[in-house]
């Protein structure tokens, strides 16, 4: 986790964007959504990819292609199952499309070698002897260079693919939804160099990110979520121009990419990801998913 860290902020100081004709890997809506949510995945979140039903009421045109990847798929579950909860037989999704950037508008890249796996635990002798044992197989920087070249390849993808992506659904669907952005980790990214375009056109609801590496001071003004220590992204010194848009950072205490320190990043190479990996998970119940979904509701209410 920490040569993803060092790779990270050696890329994104140089991205650019860039045109490129994706497929639109999505069936036609056989009536529009009121909402659309539009999901970009994590990093290397590129298996368990299931399409999804989230809601019985729904159009069968809504489903998910699969391309949300499991965080924020465990957040849409959530706030589905706790609005049913909350308001029984009655469907928060029932009006709510849900497209994920899939690979050939957003490949996801982030190979770098991992010292542990989720749920494991390494002292600090184990993390060394692992990273010793991973560099004397690899350079560091054969790993580094391997890294950089595909992350750059992705957010350079993704940047330039998102637009046109949306263009062609609206094209194909016959439909004018606004939007609500939802991205994990790399894919907060992606779609926070978007927001303003979208925010201008009077598209965008709101944003919602999960371990948001560009998360900064200004955003504790709004609605921050799972009490980090510092709240501070990795990449939150890179120049962004961002809409005026609601928005909602989920960012957990030592989550290295959102609530970055040493020792956030220590823990995080020791423990598989540590907190970063575990958003919406179904055994890391939280009472801030909660207090998430329930404002999430109010703006597809709208």
């Amino acid at each position: 986790m920490t040569l993803r860290l060092f790779s990270t902020i050696a890329l994104t100081v140089s991205i650019a964007a860039s045109i490129a004709h994706p497929t639109l890997a999505h069936e036609a809506a056989s009536q529009c959504p009121k909402v659309t949510i539009v999901a970009a995945r994590g990093s290397e979140q590129n298996s368990n990819l299931i399409p999804t039903r989230y809601s019985e009421q729904a159009p069968a045109s809504f489903g998910s292609n699969g391309f949300e990847g499991e965080n924020i798929r465990g957040m849409l579950k959530h706030a589905e199952a706790r609005y049913a909860q909350l308001h029984p037989g009655e469907s928060l999704l029932k009006d709510v499309d849900i497209i994920g950037l899939d690979h050939s508008v957003y490949p996801a890249l982030l190979p770098v070698p991992e010292l542990a796996k989720q749920g494991e635990v390494l002292s600090l002798w184990e993390t060394f002897t692992r990273a010793v044992k991973i560099l004397w197989q690899t350079p560091l920087f054969s790993i580094i260079d391997h890294a950089v070249r595909n992350l750059y390849e992705s957010i350079l993808t993704g940047i330039g693919h998102t637009p046109e992506f949306l263009a062609r659904y609206e094209h194909e669907t016959g439909c004018q939804p606004d939007y609500i952005f939802t991205g994990y980790s790399q894919g907060a990214i992606i779609l926070s160099t978007h927001e303003r375009y979208f925010a201008q056109r009077g598209k965008l609801r709101g944003v919602v990110y999960l371990g948001n590496p560009y998360m900064r001071i200004e955003d504790h003004a709004q609605h921050v979520f799972g009490n980090p220590l510092y709240g501070i992204g990795m990449l939150s010194a890179v120049p962004l121009q961002r809409g005026t848009v609601p928005r909602i950072n989920y960012c957990l205490a030592n989550d290295f990419t959102c609530d970055s320190s040493l020792r956030g990043m220590l823990k995080s190479s020791g423990t598989g990801g540590g907190t970063h990996p575990t958003y919406f998970m179904p055994e890391h119940s939280r009472h801030s998913d909660d207090e998430l979904v329930d404002l999430l509701a109010q703006w597809i209410n709208k």
